[in-house]
């Protein structure tokens, strides 16, 4: 075990310069060294700075413990920051050391040293005498090399996915505005013909019309308190919390007694309806209600069961969460200080109308699009459990890099 105090060395090279443009400072949750905003300068104060070097390890003596934590890249070279952002030049690989503290578990527990009132701090001092196992500088670099190749397909892996994103708004974009044919061919107005409406151009065939006409329901949910019907078991109810721009988040759903849910048969959910958050931090997000959640009940949200014959509810769902429909939503919205979506304003909203078949068509293509997102992101969270199982296996040292061959 070799005390960090024989590996770390802190630097102290004063800059001789303040430059607002060259200031860096370390991100949490092992976000790496980043250069700092120059909108924060005047949040800083009269500070001394200091000269940080390739190499070195820098740490947030406030953020240790959430991961802010990392190694100065050749870009940042020669930039500078603050004493409570203290650099060390390292007698070991730099990027191993990280790799050391990139564990929850590690950099979770120096919260033991911090220091002060209000504002807790870990100095140098405090941390220079944690004690650490340390393998020879050849394991250090074939480690690194490691953790590097499954960084790197993370890395590729997060890239693609938002790029799956970006191609997908821009479809939606697309096939709410232009539509898409009989041969599966999005539209354009040199091959199709596309007239005005109140909505802006139009495919000739569609229609607009407001949301009371394409809807056998609209209301809202139970109004009522509550609170003393809900039991460990019993009739799901959905909160606006729960409803989510595209889906329904069931991870903390509540349970009303089956005998005050029966009180309100009008209220109960049917096959099909779409769910409107009416107030809070996402007003105005929609979702299909899924088929296990028929009979139950929602707590003051909006709910809108469309015409079948009019509208598909996930074409109508799609169409609410749009850069057309939020711009829609948000003309109707109300309220003062907190914005809110009633009954009265969404009968008025407005929406392009495409036959049931096209509906269809646009829905296919985007629930496509929808899976290789799903499948991009699962793809990134299994490589991401893959380098959490080789940080463990590897710096504790219960495996070596030679074993992962064999």
């Amino acid at each position: 075990m070799e005390e960090l105090a024989h590996l770390l060395s802190e630097s102290r090279v004063p800059a001789l310069r303040d430059d607002p443009s060259k200031r860096i400072t370390v991100r949490l949750h092992l976000g790496g060294v980043v250069q700092r905003d120059e909108r924060d300068s005047d949040k800083i104060g009269a500070t001394r700075y200091f000269v940080r070097r390739q190499g070195q390890l820098i740490y947030g003596k406030q953020n240790l413990h959430k991961g802010a934590i990392g190694v100065v890249p050749a870009e940042l070279d020669g930039f500078n920051s603050t004493q409570d952002v203290p650099a060390f030049d390292v007698d070991c690989v730099p990027e191993w050391l990280f790799y050391y503290f990139s564990r929850r578990h590690v950099y979770e527990s120096l919260e033991r040293l911090a220091e002060g009132t209000g504002s807790k701090r870990i100095h140098p001092a405090k941390l220079l005498k944690e004690r650490i196992a340390l393998p020879d500088r050849e394991e250090q670099l074939k480690i690194v090399d490691v953790l590097r190749i499954i960084d790197r397909a993370i890395n590729t892996s997060e890239a693609y996915t938002d790029k799956c994103k970006r191609v997908n708004r821009g479809l939606v974009q697309n096939l709410m505005t232009l539509g898409i044919d009989e041969q599966w061919c999005i539209r354009n107005k040199e091959t199709h013909k596309f007239r005005d409406s109140e909505l802006g151009s139009i495919p000739e065939k569609w229609t607009v019309d407001r949301l009371t006409n394409t809807a056998n329901r609209i209301s809202v949910g139970l109004a009522t308190s509550v609170t003393k019907y809900y039991r460990e078991a019993g009739v799901p109810i959905i909160r606006n919390q729960n409803i989510r721009r595209g889906y329904c988040d069931d991870s903390e759903m509540l349970y009303l007694d089956a005998t005050f849910a029966s009180r309100f048969p009008g209220k109960k959910l049917r096959k099909g309806d779409v769910l409107i958050c009416r107030t809070g931090a996402n007003v105005g997000d929609s979702c299909a209600a899924p088929d296990r959640y028929v009979g139950a009940h929602t707590f003051t949200t909006l709910i809108v069961s469309p015409q079948p014959k009019r509208i598909v509810t996930d074409f109508m769902v799609r169409y609410l969460n749009s850069e057309r429909g939020i711009k829609e939503l948000n003309y109707i919205l109300v309220g003062a200080g907190k914005n809110n979506l009633n009954v009265g304003q969404l009968v008025k909203f407005r929406l392009v109308v495409p036959s049931v078949p096209e509906q269809n068509r646009i829905s296919a293509i985007l629930r496509l699009s929808d899976t290789l997102i799903d499948e991009a992101r699962r793809l990134t969270d299994k490589l991401v459990l893959i380098k959490r199982g080789l940080l463990e296996d590897l710096l504790a040292g219960s495996v070596r890099v030679n074993d992962l061959a064999s």
